[in-house]
């Protein structure tokens, strides 16, 4: 005899289900692994896929990377951040080397206590980083400050809206990817949950 199973509550039914004959999942779940997986298709795709002007890549690729953990956890927006002057324009790659210090760690320091100690423009009675670590509103304005001292134009923060054409989600994407590392400044990307609704 079978038991009878109680209705599930609201976080139970966007939860995976295991039943006595594998896994099954609600309707929620198989609407973000399909979304999942266009992403990472899309994803794929813009690593690989080239403009009628040809690949886009960053103009320094043999630079040093800086690792985050020399530092601390929750520092990867720094971190990016410095990696992406370095792998920049030669213009970019003098914002990384007046960056005051002389290892990654000192320089890593430096703009998490000088630039991220600064109070956030967007979140108030907040400083831009904490433990938790950066958002990208805060590191856009630090990338600008950083970038004011070398006459940089202005780095901005793109962010992906949701379209009802993947097609055209994946495109604009791209467009704005490619345009960055044609302009001498590889990129910071973040990458979060996309549940495609």
């Amino acid at each position: 005899m079978k038991k009878k199973r109680k209705p599930l509550s609201h976080p139970e039914r966007d939860a995976v289900l295991c039943l006595d004959r594998g896994l099954t999942f609600s309707n929620a779940v198989k609407r973000r692994l399909r979304s999942f997986a266009m992403l990472t298709a899309g994803v794929f795709l813009l690593a690989h896929c080239t403009s009628p002007t040809g690949p886009a890549a960053a103009p320094h690729l043999d630079a040093h990377a800086a690792n985050q953990l020399v530092i601390a956890g929750n520092a990867c927006g720094p971190t990016a951040l410095l990696n992406s002057f370095r792998f920049g324009s030669p213009a970019c790659q003098q914002v990384a080397d007046a960056i005051p210090g002389e290892t990654d760690r000192a320089k890593l320091r430096h703009v998490i206590i000088d630039n991220g100690g600064s109070w956030s423009r967007h979140i108030p009675q907040r400083h831009r980083w904490s433990r938790r670590g950066i958002n990208a509103a805060d590191l856009t304005d630090i990338a600008n400050e950083l970038g004011a001292a070398k006459s940089l134009p202005q780095v901005r923060l793109f962010i992906p809206q949701n379209s009802s054409r993947p097609q055209s989600l994946l495109r604009a994407t791209y467009n704005q990817l490619a345009g960055s590392l044609r302009q001498g400044f590889p990129p910071v990307a973040g990458l979060r949950r996309y549940d495609g609704t």
